[in-house]
């Protein structure tokens, strides 16, 4: 039978947390979270917060405890439908990750984990599972027909836009998007309608964004990739027509004749 000692100390920069078995290794303290609109994990007595079942809108409060240089800090989500999340001020994106806004749903379990940086006292994110795209179950989600379009990356992998009856600008996505994570947009319209794209959206090779719809109810396809290396979404495949100049369209008029 094991033996286990409750030592709780640092080494270093090094944070020893819970308990040390002989066997080796250290055992991880894991730690049942509320399901609150607000949840305050405790850095003293927790390595592992598991918050099951979200139900609500939840913010996490700023950690309690005295925390030490370079400890790791999880919080494991499951939600039946996608649930708002925040953070408190003591959390932050490190690099180029963005802080969830909200969880996966469907029973998926959202893992999220934080590093303490003892310079500016704050906890670093340093990886996420929300927002990586699972091939097996495919996050379909209607966008609504409006002037302003904004696809949430952390809960969509297709965003379906039926009937879009206006000129329509698509916003840079939310979310926390992973090194080449697919987005794919599919717009139908009875006429052709005029479209632009936020700045995080990137022309990459092609050469062009798609401008217009092509109508008639035909259904438009428009794919793309993030990149890390810019922070931006590629566009890597369309079905629309890329727009063509003043000098085209009279070349190509001219050929009738």
């Amino acid at each position: 039978m094991a033996v286990y000692s409750d030592l709780a100390g640092t080494t270093g920069d090094f944070s020893i947390g819970g308990k040390l078995s002989t066997t080796g290794g250290v055992l991880l303290r894991v730690v049942t979270l509320t399901d609150a609109a607000t949840v305050t994990l405790n850095a003293d007595t927790t390595d592992i917060g598991v918050l099951t079942s979200l139900s609500q809108t939840t913010t996490f409060a700023n950690p309690t405890g005295t925390p030490t240089n370079g400890q790791l800090l999880q919080i494991r989500i499951t939600s039946s439908t996608s649930r708002s999340i925040s953070f408190g001020t003591a959390y932050q994106a490190a690099s180029s990750l963005t802080l969830p806004t909200a969880t996966t749903g469907s029973n998926a379990e959202d893992y999220i984990g934080f590093r303490y940086n003892s310079t500016d006292s704050k906890w670093d994110l340093i990886a996420t599972t929300i927002g990586i795209s699972n091939n097996t179950a495919t996050r379909v989600v209607t966008l609504a027909d409006a002037a302003t379009v904004t696809p949430n990356i952390s809960t969509t992998d297709i965003g379906i836009l039926t009937s879009l009856s206006q000129t329509t600008t698509f916003a840079n996505p939310t979310g926390s998007p992973v090194d080449g994570q697919s987005l794919i947009i599919r717009v139908t319209s009875t006429i052709s309608r005029r479209l632009f794209w936020g700045t995080n959206y990137s022309a990459a090779s092609n050469g062009y964004l798609p401008e217009r719809t092509t109508g008639g109810g035909v259904e438009d396809y428009v794919q793309f990739r993030y990149a890390f290396a810019d922070l931006k979404w590629d566009l890597v495949s369309t079905t629309m027509f890329p727009p063509i100049s003043r000098g085209q369209a009279i070349a190509m008029f001219a050929n009738y004749f």
